[in-house]
């Protein structure tokens, strides 16, 4: 019971935090999903400069 009321009061007191939380993950979430993007189109085109260039 007590461990309960405690666990309670710990979500009581993250709740203030929540929105907060939130916000950063959705940001850090997109900033990731950017960073996917450029490093997908940067390999797109070094394969595409191999593939004009180093031709073995």
């Amino acid at each position: 019971m007590l461990e309960l009321l405690r666990g309670n009061v710990y979500i009581y007191l993250q709740l203030p935090c929540l929105p907060l939380a939130v916000a950063s993950l959705y940001k850090s979430d997109r900033h990731r999903k950017e960073r996917v993007r450029h490093r997908l189109k940067n390999a797109l085109t070094h394969k595409a400069y191999d593939n004009q260039g180093n031709s073995s």
